[in-house]
């Protein structure tokens, strides 16, 4: 379909040059017709080596501005008088021998001077003048740049015609193609380590940069200031830690933050061994054990805190396990008790001097 419109445009366009030839012939037709009469004339009374007959349109209208110049300046009745050959001599008798005389003058001068007077002609002419000159500037720019029989000239504004009524008529395509064509090319460019790099140093430069300046971080304090004292701001920033602070899986995440930091911390020797030291120096400090002192005293004498105690050590006294680990653990404690060697012979001692002490008479040992 491209093809079909364009060799339509290409047609049109000959159609078009064809019927503007056409047009413009009828206009310069009748000049050349004086010319011809006048080159006769011009021929017949000073010779064919001094005044050549131009027959040729082309040569005749780039040569012959100076002579259409005497004719565009006459009446048109004047004018259908010079297209007999009997009465150009008449006429220019007529019509005075001044314009005789710039017309055989035109034939003495040398061809610098020819061509003064047609560049001087040219921009003298009339409007209606200029239109047999640009038909044979086109015409001899045609034929000048045909390739093998074939006018470029023609191909060249077809292939042009045809290339913006394309993009016209698939503007919507093309457009579809370039945006995504750029996006892939901006993506690439985005995933490749060079201008990742590239754009990290640029960040790292500006960040720098900015941070140096005085004025910079003058203007960035105050502004992060003047921000933080709006209550608005405040209000939002209270209630987005909030939200964050209560949602479960934050929740979640803090958790196990603290967890494996604590693990981590537990589990290093040297974060021990400076906790520990910190603990041992913390207890020592006579400060902190007034400070704990009274603490507790202020603790034991609170009412609620008392309740709170005896509450705690009934319900615990109370409780079934404790009981039991307490009988288990009194059992044990008997039993290694009364095996324990020691403890038997303290006791069997201690049950002979009894004995011995009831029975033997209180003045046999030796009391009153």
């Amino acid at each position: 379909m491209l093809i079909r419109n364009s060799i339509s445009w290409f047609a049109f366009g000959k159609r078009v040059v064809i019927c503007f030839k056409q047009r413009l012939s009828r206009h310069y037709g009748h000049y050349v017709g004086c010319q011809t009469q006048f080159g006769v004339f011009m021929q017949q009374n000073h010779g064919p080596k001094n005044f050549p007959l131009l027959l040729d349109k082309t040569r005749l209208i780039n040569h012959g501005y100076g002579i259409i110049k005497q004719f565009s300046l006459l009446s048109s009745t004047e004018l259908i008088q010079t297209l007999s050959a009997r009465n150009v001599v008449q006429f220019w008798r007529k019509t005075g021998s001044k314009r005789q005389h710039n017309c055989l003058q035109l034939q003495s001068f040398s061809t610098s001077e020819k061509e003064k007077v047609t560049s001087t002609s040219h921009a003298e002419l009339p409007n209606e003048h200029w239109v047999p000159y640009l038909v044979s500037r086109i015409h001899s720019l045609e034929e000048s740049s045909r390739f093998h029989g074939y006018s470029t000239l023609r191909w060249g504004l077809s292939i042009i015609v045809a290339a913006l009524a394309g993009v016209y008529f698939f503007r919507d395509q093309l457009r579809d193609n370039v945006a995504d064509e750029v996006a892939d090319v901006a993506s690439r460019s985005m995933g490749d380590e060079n201008v990742i790099l590239k754009a990290h140093d640029m960040t790292k430069g500006v960040l720098k940069r900015l941070t140096s300046e005085a004025d910079t971080s003058a203007l960035a304090s105050e502004f992060l200031k003047t921000v933080l004292q709006q209550n608005d701001v405040r209000n939002t920033a209270v209630s987005f830690a909030t939200s964050i602070f209560d949602h479960p899986e934050t929740q979640e995440k803090l958790q196990e933050v603290v967890k494996n930091t604590l693990h981590s911390i537990l589990n290093n020797k040297e974060t021990k061994d400076l906790l520990l030291e910190f603990i041992k120096n913390l207890i020592e400090d006579p400060q902190t054990k007034e400070t704990c002192n009274l603490f507790l005293q202020s603790l034991t004498k609170d009412p609620d805190i008392q309740k709170m105690v005896s509450e705690f050590f009934k319900s615990v006294l109370a409780s079934p396990t404790f009981q039991i680990e307490a009988i288990t653990l009194g059992r044990e404690v008997t039993n290694k008790v009364v095996h324990d060697k020691d403890i038997q012979k303290q006791t069997g001692d201690a049950l002979w001097s009894a004995v011995k002490y009831g029975v033997t008479p209180h003045w046999f040992r030796g009391e009153i």
